[in-house]
């Protein structure tokens, strides 16, 4: 039998005996045993919602949506992502250094260079579909806003990625709704709301900055743990770059929204998987969230994202045909956007790392085609209500609500910009 499929069994076995062993206290890990996909974390591909949504309150009628969406499933970035990890295997190889499990992966690894040459940073076809589906429930969610000849305005960062899933998306509505007046555009113009990039260095220089690398680093160490997949490819892995597992295990998360028909998180057991996880949800936690180790204020690098979030729904407001904001661009982007929103769960504070993946979870927030979706909702006396969808499911603010998830505008928009008003972005 071939050794690597002998170690995904032997893997598929230790998850589903998990299933009986899984504390209440281990919820996250409970979650992984019966959804070994979550350890891929931002690779995880798009789930449609199965939870259907709440009637609006009677009188008003949807005329408006604002969206924020990540690029859907794409190649790793960089040119040698995959060769540079592949070319050490094969140079092993030529020392006699693996084992019959290396040459194994070593030719699984050949086979996925051979299918990415090319394609490095590129949306994959399963990345047009998420945004194609997303689009279409959109349109089916709210008929009223995408009806006749409404206005939908899109736009992308200038990364190919993205550009690729806003047409995807915009095409789909085309489809379905010819008589839509589209606009899409992709300009460094409207870079700095759209991917902003600290170039003056605003964060750091907040008085409430802090360096969290020393945390982070310290988290890190007491998860990483490379030597037993080490060991299992190479003879002697005294020489081996530790930095060699973390290539070959993100290779093996990304590779599900690919086509490339190869399956490397076999090599990893439940364990392995779960701390690495832990590994890039700390990291995202710590850069990106609203973590007291970095003074809670990394999340504020969506404020002017937040700001025309609120601009362009106000402009919606003062005018009487339906339309819509599409916006597509990344993980960096969406994930701290919900954080400083405080949706849900997504703006978390907390110091506690280790029990993080039972409060807060990467895998939740960034998967593949991660989308924010506010609708706004009007009666005919004027009065403007707001529902909350991230991941087209229905979401809390810790405000007042009207009703169910119905918030009035007007208390969303004064919660919000008292957030912004502590930005130390300008």
């Amino acid at each position: 039998m071939d050794i690597l499929v002998k170690t995904i069994s032997l893997t598929i076995a230790g998850v589903m005996l998990s299933l009986s062993v899984c504390s209440a206290q281990d919820s996250f890990k409970a979650r992984m045993a019966r959804e070994p996909e979550l350890a891929t974390a931002h690779y995880l591909l798009y789930q449609a919602p199965a939870e259907k949504l709440t009637p609006s309150p009677k009188g008003y009628r949807p005329f408006y949506l604002s969206h924020y969406g990540r690029h859907g499933s794409r190649w790793l970035i960089g040119p040698t992502v995959y060769s540079r990890p592949c070319g050490l295997m094969h140079s092993e190889d030529e020392a006699g250094n693996l084992t019959a499990l290396g040459r194994e992966v070593m030719a699984k690894l050949d086979e996925v260079v051979a299918v990415s040459a090319g394609r490095t940073d590129e949306l994959t076809e399963k990345g047009h579909q998420q945004h194609r589906e997303i689009a279409e429930r959109m349109y089916r969610n709210f008929p009223e806003i995408f009806g006749k000849d409404a206005e939908v305005e899109a736009h992308a960062t200038i990364i190919i990625r993205c550009i690729l899933s806003m047409m995807s998306a915009t095409n789909e509505l085309s489809s379905l709704n010819p008589k839509l007046r589209i606009t899409t555009d992709a300009s460094n113009h409207d870079m700095y709301y759209m991917n902003w990039s600290d170039s003056k260095g605003q964060i750091k220089a907040s008085p409430s900055y802090k360096d969290a690398s020393d945390v982070r680093n310290a988290f890190v160490e007491r998860h990483f743990h490379p030597e037993r997949v080490l060991s299992a490819l190479f003879k002697d892995p005294s020489g081996i770059d530790p930095e060699f597992y973390n290539q070959l295990i993100e290779i093996a998360m990304s590779l599900q929204g690919t086509p490339c028909n190869v399956d490397l998180l076999g090599l990893f057991n439940e364990q392995e998987l779960y701390d690495r996880y832990c590994i890039m949800n700390a990291k995202w936690y710590l850069g990106s969230a609203n973590s007291p180790a970095n003074g809670n204020v990394s999340m504020y690098s969506q404020t002017n994202l937040l700001r025309n979030f609120i601009e362009e729904a106000d402009k919606a407001i003062s005018e009487v045909k339906p339309s819509a904001d599409l916006r597509y661009g990344h993980d960096s982007a969406i994930l701290p956007l919900v954080a400083l929103m405080q949706i849900g769960d997504c703006g978390l504070s907390t110091d506690d790392l280790e029990a993080l993946t039972d409060r807060w979870n990467a895998c939740d927030i960034t998967p593949m085609a991660s989308n924010l979706q506010l609708v706004f909702y009007r009666n005919r006396k004027g009065d403007v209500l707001v529902k909350i969808l991230f991941q087209e499911k229905e979401m809390t603010l810790p405000i007042e609500a009207v009703t169910g998830p119905y918030y009035r505008w007007a208390d969303v928009k004064g919660f919000w910009n008292g957030i912004l008003a502590k930005s130390p972005v300008k």
